[in-house]
């Protein structure tokens, strides 16, 4: 998905290399194998379990304090997400570093991290 999303908005070209979602189905399968459909997968994991993590905690707090419905809901959600951002945008930016390997030239998530902090500096997370 961040893929196809990505590599509309590369100017690489009047034609996209993966096309729809079968073309990108079978074109990371043919280049890249199965782990091609998996990149990034161990930081998905270390950003959604804290993510889960925070938010049910966050969530049962809200309740506790007296914060009921939606309300406690929404809370949870933005302050679990704000929390994970930064590893969010490192596992997407390693997701998404074969569309164009010149933009997204990451060795792993360090240097990734390194990367986004030296050319975007620290707000970028």
């Amino acid at each position: 998905k961040e893929r196809l999303q990505v590599e509309g908005q590369l100017k690489r070209g009047s034609k996209a290399e993966l096309g729809g979602s079968w073309n990108a189905v079978r074109t990371i399968l043919r280049r890249e194998g199965l782990r091609g459909f998996y990149p990034a997968y161990w930081v998905h994991q270390a950003t959604w379990a804290p993510f889960n993590g925070l938010f049910f905690a966050i969530y049962e707090a809200c309740k506790d304090a007296g914060v009921h419905g939606l309300g406690s809901g929404v809370v949870a959600g933005v302050a679990a997400g704000f929390l994970t951002n930064p590893m969010d945008l490192v596992k997407t930016r390693l997701q998404v570093a074969r569309t164009d390997p010149s933009t997204f030239a990451y060795a792993g998530a360090f240097d990734c991290v390194g990367q986004i902090l030296r050319r975007e500096g620290p707000r970028a997370f």
